[in-house]
């Protein structure tokens, strides 16, 4: 896919791969951003990052709450009110919680399944046909490793990356002859604030090894790399050999390991 003079729609761009991913965009010759996250003022500190010194760049600041009816409501309309055609849409917002399904509370779990699985549902819904009538653009769905298989402790987030997989695979094979790439991203550990919002008293941190974790810019670069070349699935790093077990691991195994890992969970979460 040709990214110059494009314009890209970049959810969750406040920070750690979203913005990351809005510095590779600017890069790669994109005419116009549009940078959604909650955090209006860290956006607007990007806009001005990646305006200095760049000549021919436009970028659109939209501080909303994608999580809710409202704010999706409100990117849309903004959108349609300018008449902003969006080339290439990367659905990166997403939030996640450590802990027993029982111990979530109701109301994050819902904020879950509202912005990792709804929000990316209803933009893509809305402006992925724009890109089908012009046969022209892309989608980056950012998904995970955690989504290739079950993962007690992480249930619902695990799931909802599952039916990012799942919903990127198909949106591919439809698209693939209109001229609509959609690719979709499994990162590992990342280096970025996702641990600490996910598992704020650090009870559950990510032990994985030095090696397994990356920084954002690196999936990011991947990213756009699965962009350009038109890649389905794009699984940074060494992210390529824990995809490929998870999908070779026969699901009787992969549900004794996940009742070890509960128990285990479990056990660490009793007093005393």
């Amino acid at each position: 896919m040709e990214l110059a003079r494009t314009t890209w729609l970049i959810t969750g761009a406040s920070a750690g791969i979203g913005a990351a991913l809005a510095r590779v965009a600017a890069r790669e010759g994109a005419s116009h951003l549009v940078l959604v996250a909650r955090r209006g003022e860290r956006l607007e500190a990007l806009a001005a990052e990646l305006t200095t010194g760049r000549v021919g760049l436009r970028v659109t600041v939209v501080p909303v709450d994608l999580a809710t009816d409202e704010g999706r409501r409100a990117l849309l309309e903004r959108l349609t009110r300018e008449g902003v055609e969006v080339d290439v849409l990367v659905n990166n917002a997403g939030v996640g919680a450590h802990g027993l399904f029982d111990e979530i509370p109701p109301e994050r779990t819902r904020q879950m399944v509202e912005l990792n699985v709804v929000a990316l549902t209803e933009l893509s819904a809305a402006l992925v046909p724009g890109m089908v009538r012009r046969r022209r653009g892309g989608v980056v769905n950012v998904s995970s490793v955690v989504g290739l298989m079950p993962v007690p402790s992480m249930a619902v987030y695990a799931a909802t990356k599952a039916y990012v997989t799942s919903l990127s695979d198909a949106m591919a094979a439809e698209l693939h002859s209109g001229g609509v790439t959609v690719v979709c991203v499994h990162p590992g550990p990342t280096t970025t604030e996702f641990q600490g919002v996910a598992d704020p008293q650090g009870r559950r941190r990510t032990k994985a090894p030095a090696p397994f974790f990356q920084s954002a810019e690196q999936v990011a670069e991947a990213a756009v790399a699965g962009l350009r070349r038109g890649r389905v699935r794009v699984n940074p790093g060494v992210n390529q050999v824990v995809s490929s077990l998870a999908r070779l691991m026969p699901a009787p195994l992969a549900r004794a390991l996940g009742r070890r890992m509960a128990r285990q969970e479990r056990a660490r979460g009793r007093p005393g």
